[in-house]
């Protein structure tokens, strides 16, 4: 068996259908797959978070991509992790459970847990702490501050 996944499976695993219109015969008709839309991440993601991500031992890089994918979607709002998701980056139940765990508890992301639903999961972005530096005014010169 083989772990490559071919394209054409992707977007009929995924079910959506792509349309053309033609104003000749004022007709809609289906487009092909291999023409369709192709998915992509929508920025920005953040390399600090995709770097404690990387550190999280098994697929949480895989699981990370997924949410930041359906984030983007979504516009920012908290997500659900859906099968087809997960099923495109090749990552089983099991171990998205796994995942999920340790990314809440590295405080990469927030997940609310309701009894017999998949988590509602919200991105934490991380803000990287510059030393701040206070400025103190020069007693000697009138006009000058020094750090």
């Amino acid at each position: 068996m083989s772990n490559l996944i071919d394209k054409e499976d992707i977007f009929k695993n995924i079910g959506y259908k792509r349309f053309s219109y033609n104003p000749q015969t004022k007709s809609h008709s289906e487009m092909p797959h291999a023409t369709g839309k192709r998915f992509f991440i929508k920025g920005p993601i953040y390399l600090d978070w995709v770097s404690a991500v990387a550190k999280l031992p098994g697929k949480c890089l895989h699981v990370a991509l997924a949410i930041q994918w359906l984030s983007g979607m979504s516009s920012g709002e908290p997500i659900k992790l859906t099968r087809k998701a997960l099923k495109i980056l090749n990552v089983s139940n099991d171990t998205t459970g796994d995942c999920l765990k340790r990314m809440e508890q590295a405080g990469l992301i927030h997940m609310t847990r309701c009894k017999g639903q998949r988590p509602t999961i919200r991105v934490i972005d991380l803000v990287l702490e510059t030393p701040k530096t206070e400025y103190v005014k020069n007693q000697n010169e009138p006009n000058s501050f020094k750090q």
